[in-house]
């Protein structure tokens, strides 16, 4: 799923190149790819600005099967169980078999569903624009409970000891209990959060388009640390150990400590970004809008290699096998080895 798991760490398996070797494939959809790739038994699944959710076959490339909503998909799909799930801006949240392509069951929500759905065990969690997180019935659709914010959500929930973290475009990170249903407690940051929190080790981390990073208590919502960065922050951190990485509209990207927010290093790429970073052994990758996908020692911040597409990135890259996946605002989606 997005960010590679429930508390969207963005770690993966320690298999992504370090050393950049060739193209192993290139899928070319029918528009624009901003949804990242999620993978699941050996297929890869995203969707397509022309309203498509596109299955294909991760060794090779080749389509398995395509499924067409009534609006533009930069929802990321959340694999679980045989079951896709995602949501597009025709308001809907889809569930497909992800054998078939057919449809499960689809929920109608107030707005558009541009955020990506987290699973745990048989409950999907949402967000939306029309200010709503909702805990869905996985095999079903049905809806199990909503909580309002009165706030539109761009921002994907996390999960992290029973809680559901997410942010809102007014500026305010939330905390739900997922027991109770309840905002357990939430915090007023300085600007908008499109950043989706990474929960890890008892601290939430997000950023705002004002450029400000925090790290809160998870359990209380107090403020650890909060440190002011060279511009606003969309994607979402990557965070292991105590170590936390993310990139600016600025093209300045950073290796911050956990603890307490300080600058271990940062590289100017000279290209915004607007994606999440994926971290893979010593390995950090990173795609900017001017088309380029780099990947950064996670030590030191050293630029290992780069690879230029011939058009713009949105897309977050993804490690899986050796590979590296990422989508292109071109229609192209490139698995690198």
């Amino acid at each position: 799923m997005f960010r590679g798991d429930v508390n969207r760490s963005g770690v993966y398996e320690p298999s992504g190149p370090v050393s950049l070797n060739s193209l192993k494939w290139r899928y070319q959809a029918g528009d624009g790819i901003s949804s990242t790739a999620a993978v699941w038994e050996g297929s890869v699944y995203f969707g397509s600005w022309d309203g498509t959710l596109h299955s294909i076959d991760a060794a090779t490339g080749e389509k398995n099967w395509e499924y067409r909503t009534d609006g533009k998909i930069s929802s990321s799909p959340a694999v679980s169980g045989g079951i896709a799930v995602f949501g597009s801006i025709d308001g809907l949240i889809y569930a497909l078999d992800t054998d078939t392509g057919q449809p499960l069951w689809k929920l109608r929500t107030g707005g558009e569903v541009v955020s990506s759905p987290l699973i745990s065990g048989d409950t999907v969690f949402v967000t939306g624009f029309d200010g709503y997180l909702r805990a869905i019935e996985l095999e079903t659709g049905e809806e199990l409970w909503r909580v309002s914010t009165e706030a539109e959500l761009f921002s994907s929930p996390a999960m992290y000891c029973g809680y559901i973290y997410f942010g809102g475009l007014d500026g305010i990170l939330f905390a739900v209990n997922v027991a109770t249903a309840q905002v357990e407690w939430s915090y007023k940051a300085d600007g908008d959060i499109f950043s989706t929190p990474s929960a890890v080790d008892g601290k939430v981390y997000f950023g705002t388009d004002a450029g400000t990073m925090y790290g809160l208590d998870a359990a209380t919502g107090e403020e650890v640390w909060s440190r002011g960065i060279e511009g606003g922050v969309v994607g979402s951190p990557a965070v292991r150990a105590e170590t936390l990485f993310v990139g600016t509209r600025e093209g300045r990207f950073y290796s911050l400590g956990t603890s307490d927010g300080d600058e271990i290093w940062s590289v100017d790429l000279e290209g915004e970004m607007i994606s999440s970073p994926a971290v893979s052994g010593e390995t950090v990758y990173t795609t900017c809008i001017d088309g380029t996908l780099h990947a950064l020692s996670t030590g030191s911040g050293e630029l290992l290699w780069s690879y230029v597409t011939e058009g713009s990135i949105s897309s977050s890259p993804v490690v899986h096998e050796g590979m590296v996946l990422f989508g292109g605002l071109d229609g192209s989606l490139f698995a690198l080895i």
